[in-house]
């Protein structure tokens, strides 16, 4: 085998690390040149305007279980870390050998955790929640370090690794992620930076001291450093114990005091722990509250939500009538076609295009043209669905220039509305002229005319 030897895959790590930094360097080159230009501060650096970061963490009983769960991911990864690689050079005392065997594991690794955060990892937050999750990397680690105290050996501390990689970095990742959901998201982003600069050096640092006494002073050996990480884990799902319990108070109380910002999410709402208060929340009397935890639902697929959100198309507000038809659009929602019949003539635009949207009808056309010939409410919601950039050839046709005639003259709030969509049209409806334009740009209602 002519392959590298390992000194030389030193040099490719070396490589690999130049590029980074050079990257790094540009992205952080470019931040803060957007930063400058927008006339904003990075957070990031909030970490220096003083030690109020930990005052705001120990006020909160959330973020310090959150912290106390990542202390004991890194403290436990350390043990098991240690212990894999004992094993290892006892079973591969020559360095090439050693490094071909780490190579294969870690890759194959890194393919399993993939494959977990791909086809797993939505799955189990789903039937899990948010809470339940946590307790699936201790628990399988927890198995993995029994195994390695009754059985001491490489398999046994191949197992446990290769549970801790494959489910740290995916699993267990994503719902870290789902922990800091109901966190402001200023007091968000300077914890996460606390974290990275001082709770995963000092845990990394504080399981080195342990790993240095318990093998240099006390002379234990790895069955006696598995028992140790056994109560590492022990204390981890202790903790996660009362942390679930603590995340369903936390975000209930983010969605009463409506802090989460929806442009900042990056992952799906739709754990059963999460949906439960959020249907909690539209049995509220405040509309606020209802419009905001109809928000958080769009695109959560779950049948509890058909039986909840169902009765608030009759709400009085317009927005939480538009959100709950798109809530029950998302959930393929059968049996709601009179209720939809009822908001075609709803008074707002949204809804009327919502209640269409959710109608199952077998004869589009058909039922688009005989809606042109009716009420102005229906004619301006079949007129928005035909007008849009992606609609059907066939739809079009429908538009033609005697339906103008009689939209152009209209003085009534529905003709103002169907003159808004026609001029939002982007092609001219068929059989009519440029002129069109023209009788659009002087209408005296500057709506239309914008």
């Amino acid at each position: 085998n002519q392959g590298l030897n390992t000194r030389h895959l030193l040099l490719v790590g070396l490589v690999a690390l130049v590029m980074s930094g050079l990257l790094s360097r540009t992205v952080w080159r470019t931040r803060a040149e957007k930063l400058a230009a927008a006339g904003e501060q990075d957070e990031e650096t909030g970490i220096q305007e003083g030690g109020s970061i930990l005052p705001a963490i120990l006020r909160s009983k959330h973020l310090m279980l959150t912290v106390g769960i990542i202390s004991l991911t890194v403290m436990s990864g350390s043990f098991i870390d240690f212990q894999f690689k004992a094993y290892s050079w006892q079973a591969f005392s020559d360095p090439g050998d050693l490094t071909s065997f780490l190579g294969r594991f870690y890759g194959r690794m890194s393919l399993i955790s993939f494959l977990v955060q791909a086809l797993l990892a939505t799955r189990l937050i789903r039937w899990l929640g948010a809470g339940g999750v946590l307790f699936v990397l201790p628990g399988v680690l927890a198995l993995g370090a029994g195994a390695m105290f009754v059985m001491p050996g490489l398999l046994a501390a191949m197992l446990m690794r290769g549970g801790d990689i494959s489910l740290k970095y995916s699993l267990d990742k994503t719902s870290r992620e789902l922990l800091f959901l109901p966190i402001p998201l200023a007091l968000k982003k300077r914890t996460k930076v606390f974290i990275d600069m001082f709770v995963d050096r000092w845990a990394r640092g504080v399981a080195g001291l342990m790993l240095l006494l318990m093998t240099t002073v006390l002379g234990w050996d790895t069955q006696g450093l598995s028992l140790a990480t056994g109560v590492l884990l022990a204390i981890w799902l202790v903790v996660a114990f009362f942390m679930r319990r603590e995340y369903v108070n936390s975000f209930r109380q983010a969605v009463s005091r409506r802090e989460i910002d929806f442009r900042q999410m990056r992952l799906q709402i739709d754990d059963s722990a999460t949906v439960g208060v959020l249907l909690a929340s539209l049995e509220s009397n405040n509309p606020r509250e209802i419009n905001y935890a109809l928000d958080m639902l769009q695109g959560v697929t779950s049948q509890n939500l058909i039986p909840a959100v169902r009765p608030l198309v009759e709400h009085a507000d317009a927005d939480i009538r538009y959100k709950a038809l798109r809530v029950l659009k998302t959930n393929g929602s059968t049996g709601d076609e009179s209720a939809a019949t009822r908001l075609l003539k709803d008074e707002n635009l949204q809804v009327r295009l919502a209640a269409l949207d959710l109608l199952k009808v077998d004869n589009p056309v058909e039922f688009l043209a005989q809606m042109l010939n009716g009420p102005g409410l229906c004619r301006n919601a079949a007129l928005a669905t035909i007008m849009a950039p992606d609609s059907p050839v066939a739809w079009r046709l429908l538009v033609n220039a005697p339906l103008i005639d009689l939209i152009i003259p209209d003085d009534t709030v529905q003709g103002q509305e169907g003159r808004c969509i026609l001029g939002e049209s982007p092609w001219l409806p068929v059989g009519c002229k440029d002129e069109l334009w023209d009788r659009l740009l002087s209408d005296e209602d500057p709506q239309v005319v914008e």
